[in-house]
């Protein structure tokens, strides 16, 4: 597959291994954007059942499924005359193998209706990945004139690695307070 970055073809190895972390990331891992929708299929093996568990994990992140989650990402690659589509990015070293993922979208302010932040939908990659990939995702960020990423979650475990985000450069910018109203 062609995709701005040279030829891929993603290995069915990665495909197969089971949905656990591991604990390093090969040299060569680099990012690399899914551009078309056989490109989307080949890695939804992949990308699937990881965004199921991020699902199990999180009771707090509502009523969305990862097919919900495929359909905007290729509603993105069927449609260029949307804006700012759901975007996936995955992590492969030289052999193409999967190490992880980034689904994630540009947003727009409401309030001054320009766009601000990347908003980080779902990842799944551990720390040494997020360490090596990161300086790439704050210069994409940058280069499309965006000023901040963003991710929410409402999994407490997060904390346990707060000193560590914010190492990084991230911190607490809201709180969300919620009430559900029955029906």
């Amino acid at each position: 597959m062609i995709n701005g970055n040279g030829a891929h073809h993603i290995s069915t190895n990665a495909l197969a291994s089971p949905v656990r972390w591991k604990d390093t990331v090969p040299e060569s891992l680099r990012p690399v954007r899914v551009e078309n929708i056989a490109m989307l299929m080949e890695c939804w093996p992949y990308v699937r059942p990881r965004l199921a568990w991020i699902k199990e994990k999180d009771k707090s992140c509502g009523n969305w499924t990862p097919e919900h989650v495929r359909f905007y990402i290729q509603e993105g690659l069927l449609n260029p005359t949307i804006r700012f589509p759901v975007e996936l990015y995955l992590a492969l070293d030289e052999r193409a193998m999967i190490h992880g993922f980034l689904a994630g979208s540009v947003v727009v302010d409401p309030y001054i209706n320009v766009p601000l932040k990347y908003h980080i939908w779902a990842l799944w990659l551990n720390r040494a990945g997020i360490n090596k990939l990161l300086p790439w995702f704050e210069d994409m960020v940058r280069q499309r004139g965006l000023t901040a990423i963003d991710f929410e979650t409402g999994r407490l475990g997060w904390m346990g690695v707060t000193r560590k985000l914010m190492r990084s450069g991230f911190y607490c910018h809201l709180y969300t307070f919620r009430k559900e109203i029955p029906a």
